[in-house]
């Protein structure tokens, strides 16, 4: 502590009586363009006599503390609102420059310098290992540790004694084993545990393989559940779909319920039973893709953006044999931010309950809709003392939404009336009760963090970090911090729960394109404080990330309860996104694998049919694509290039590399109704051609045309 020109120095709180040595000076404010530095000096532009030991933080003060005021900061810590604490640096999220924790987001620049975990951390406990999740047959494993390591687990059945940590490495007498290399700086970690037996109790055995713990055996308990779906609501909902989308037909189709396969993957059969053809689904979605998959192959039949064929032979064909499909992916994902406006904005009920079919059919059992939220943020700043002039002025206009739900822009296109917002709530209302009828989850938005930007005006309570303009200079919300943060994301999920009810998904990205990532703020700990507010309501709920253009980052990873989230990888068929990160794909966050395909709603011709075969196979191959759960599309417009995305529909049923020329042939048949070598030639040529991008460019989508581009 320096006062003036007296220095005392405090080790533990207690002043200490050794002598201070002139130019060994904690502090040199003799530097050109810095405040000042700390651990040594700045001579002859070089960084000299630095401190050889260890910093656990740095406080500063601009005023000297009382020997009163050290004690109780070393027993208590730093209390960072204090009038005079000019910054306070922790390290504790290894940011550099590190993040100072008072709201005066001053930088502090790391020099020579390397981070460490405190020694007591380093200490290995040996992990605590736990359960979640738990089904008939399936169970997630938790593992929660201060240091890395690797795990080996083993179930074994309740009953049976004398399980030695010899015996979990190598699974001897196991139900189910396996290891999990688990991996600092995360805090816990999970994977799945399948093919149990139901009503069973099982203990769950580990052992964390890490220096000083090697022996450490750690165990919990689990008992399954014996629970049997009740699909009637869903095949009823079945039937109604064929009554929407085959009416003169649908009475030819039965449908009955079968288990999904270790609780979470669809499946379908096929079969013929007298003269109608029997589909057994382990829910909706897999019920109407399995009708998908008869019309495509055996009636040369289909339904899609640009019109049906839905002219059938008669009777139907027979099946000589049972048809099985299990899908690899416990998600089916559709829809893009884009898509509800370059394509949806002024859609009306009816042609949402045409696109939620139509979705269904592709098995589809996940899709993005932020309509209504309009609502949310009405009734959140109302909370917060906004008028309604005020708030019309961050609500966007029908044509914008897409990018002020994702954090780019604020107000634009706007004012709004009462009348437009209730309108939207009406019809997000019946998007989610038609979802719910069909199996289907809806992912609403989130709170993600950012607020309207003139948030600082209301008193809030909350640190303000300002985002930056978006491209084309629009002015983006900001970001806010502290604990009324926090507060402010509770409310917001309180006043969605209000409108639509608890979801299971909700979206939501930080720094989108480009946002500023405040110095100041610990961002792994701000997105787990988000996340939980979004468990408070429902706590199997999972955030839903787009990876895109370097999102999402990995310190918003980092914070993130791993299997409560889910990353939707948008255009592989352009760059993988989730081979960014280490050791495996989204730092083992479940991810999706997306294609776009379709950018800016440019009308034309594109594809890249044969470079999405072959990247879904690289990465099916890959050892490092991780915790893969789902398959879909991300395009930003929709109605254009249907065999584009045909394609990955089929994908959801096939393991194996699907043939494009056999895929483009088949298409061209259910297409049009018949087998015709004309059709499928010239089919053939454009997939060789406009559906076939080359790898190495760098065309997002097709060209402009010439008449709708902008001057």
């Amino acid at each position: 502590m320096k006062d003036n020109n007296t220095v005392r120095i405090y080790i533990d709180g207690v002043e200490s009586t050794g002598s201070y040595v002139s130019g060994a000076a904690p502090m040199d404010n003799n530097t050109s363009g810095d405040a000042f530095r700390f651990g040594g000096m700045y001579q002859n532009n070089s960084f000299q006599q630095g401190f050889t030991g260890e910093i656990n933080n740095v406080a500063f003060y601009t005023s000297a503390r009382s020997a009163a005021q050290i004690v109780d900061e070393f027993t208590n810590g730093v209390t960072t609102s204090e009038a005079t604490l000019w910054g306070y640096w922790d390290f504790n999220n290894q940011a550099s420059p590190a993040t100072d924790k008072t709201a005066n987001a001053h930088a502090l620049t790391l020099e020579n310098a390397t981070y460490k975990l405190k020694s007591e951390d380093n200490a290995p406990d040996g992990g605590v290992i736990s359960t979640g999740f738990v089904k008939n047959t399936t169970a997630r494993g938790y593992i929660t540790s201060n240091t890395a390591g690797k795990l080996y687990w083993a179930v074994y059945p309740v009953t049976l004694t004398g399980i030695t940590t010899d015996k979990v490495k190598t699974g001897v007498g196991a139900v189910k084993s396996g290891t999990l290399n688990y991996a600092s700086p995360a805090r816990q970690d999970f994977w799945v545990i399948n093919g149990l037996a139901p009503a069973t109790t099982y203990t769950l055995y580990g052992v964390l393989e890490v220096t000083g713990a090697e022996n450490k055996l750690i165990s919990t308990t689990l008992t399954t559940t014996n629970l049997t779906a009740d699909l009637t609501e869903q095949i009823n909902s079945v039937k109604a779909l064929m009554m929407r989308l085959l009416p003169l037909r649908a009475a030819e189709f039965d449908f009955a319920a079968i288990d999904k396969k270790d609780d979470v993957l669809d499946v379908f059969e096929l079969s013929s039973v007298g003269s109608k053809i029997l589909v057994k689904g382990s829910s909706a979605p897999a019920m109407a893709a399995g009708v998908r998959y008869y019309l495509n192959n055996y009636c040369n039949a289909s339904f899609s953006w640009n019109g049906d064929q839905n002219v059938l032979p008669s009777p139907l064909p027979a099946l000589t044999q049972p048809v099985r499909k299990e899908t690899l992916f416990q998600h089916r994902y559709a829809l893009n931010y884009c898509t509800l406006n370059y394509t949806m904005s002024f859609w009306d009920w009816e042609r949402w309950e045409r696109e939620i079919d139509l979705m269904a059919t592709q098995d589809v059992n996940l899709f993005l809709s932020g309509i209504g939220t309009e609502a949310v943020w009405q009734k959140w700043m109302e909370k917060y003392g906004y008028s309604f002039a005020e708030i019309q002025k961050f609500i966007p206009g029908p044509a914008y939404t897409a990018w002020w739900l994702m954090g780019n822009l604020e107000g634009e296109g706007g004012p709004v009336s009462q009348e437009y917002i209730n309108g939207r709530v009406e019809l997000q209302k019946k998007i989610i009760a038609r979802a719910k009828e069909l199996g289907m989850n809806v992912v609403l938005q989130g709170f993600a963090g950012f607020v309207p930007s003139t948030i600082g005006s209301k008193g809030a309570g909350v640190t303000v970090h300002d985002q930056g303009d978006w491209v084309g200079g629009y002015k983006r919300p900001v970001v806010v911090s502290g604990p009324k943060a926090i507060e402010m994301a509770k409310t917001w999920y309180e006043e969605s729960v209000k409108l639509f009810g608890a979801a299971n998904f909700y979206g939501g990205d930080l720094f989108h394109e480009g946002g500023n990532i405040p110095s100041n703020l610990d961002v792994s700990k701000y997105a787990g404080d988000i996340q939980t507010e979004m468990m408070k309501v429902n706590p199997e709920a999972v955030w839903v990330l787009q990876s895109w253009l370097g999102n999402p980052h990995e310190l918003v990873l980092k914070g993130l309860k791993k299997d409560q989230a889910l990353v939707i990888d948008l255009g592989n068929e352009r760059d993988f996104g989730w081979l960014r990160h280490q050791p495996t794909a989204f730092t083992g966050v479940p991810w999706v694998f997306s294609v776009i395909q379709n950018f800016g709603a440019r009308m034309g011709i594109y594809g890249r049919i044969p470079a999405i075969a072959d990247r879904y196979q690289e990465m099916r191959n890959n050892a490092r694509r991780g915790n893969n759960w789902g398959i879909g599309i991300a395009p930003e417009a929709i109605i254009f290039n249907q065999a584009s995305y045909d394609i990955m529909w089929d994908m959801v049923w096939e393991s194996a590399r699907i043939d494009p020329q056999n895929f483009i042939t088949r298409f061209a048949g259910y297409r049009y109704g018949k087998n015709n070598a004309n059709a499928e030639n010239a089919w053939k040529i454009l997939l060789n051609t406009a559906l076939n991008c080359p790898g190495g460019s760098t065309q997002d989508g097709a060209s402009e045309s010439v008449i709708g581009a902008r001057p």
